[in-house]
């Protein structure tokens, strides 16, 4: 997609986010490697199955922005608005996510190779995902978005309550505990 269609439907989004327009951004399989979206909002615009490989997203608003099976491998995601995102399968190889705001993202089955800014951690099926903002650590763990200190106090209880084996709530624990 060339760079003055892009501008169009995103000017188009823009105003249909704003309740002005009858347009909302749907880039469902669109070939947009290398693109610049710096800064935009792309507020619930329908990446699925798009091509985003390099593309710079830093600093967007992707606030319920569905990117299912996406490929945003090598992409720039640094200080990105992340509420109720859908990475749902998508490849997230050599992604840089400093200082994005994860709150309720859904990242099931997506690729963390080499990502940036965010540790990850999966055991049978459990999955966890640590971001470290300045000084403090933001842990994530299902729906539950805490520091590391509160995780300390917290995962115990919270893993049983959800029946989580005893090997299981240990070796998060022991996760938990190795951030630095």
């Amino acid at each position: 997609m060339d760079k003055i269609e892009l501008d169009k439907i995103i000017a188009d989004h823009k105003l249909w986010l704003k309740c002005r327009g009858d347009r909302r951004a749907d880039l469902k399989g669109a070939d947009l490697k290398g693109a610049n979206l710096r800064g935009a909002n792309l507020a619930a615009i329908n990446f699925a199955r798009a091509d985003l490989t390099g593309a710079n997203l830093s600093g967007a608003n992707l606030s319920h922005t569905i990117f299912y099976d996406t490929n945003l491998t090598g992409a720039n995601l640094s200080g990105t608005k992340l509420r109720e995102t859908n990475f749902c399968g998508a490849n997230l190889q050599d992604v840089n996510f400093h200082h994005a705001n994860f709150i309720k993202t859904d990242i099931r089955f997506c690729n963390f190779t080499d990502i940036k800014g965010v540790s990850t951690f999966t055991h049978r099926g459990h999955f966890g995902m640590a971001q470290i903002l300045g000084d403090d650590i933001m842990i994530q763990i299902g729906d539950i978005r805490e520091t590391k200190e509160k995780w300390l106090d917290i995962y115990v209880p919270v893993f049983e309550r959800y029946r989580y084996s005893e090997e299981d709530i240990e070796i998060f624990g022991d996760w938990i505990r190795s951030l630095a």
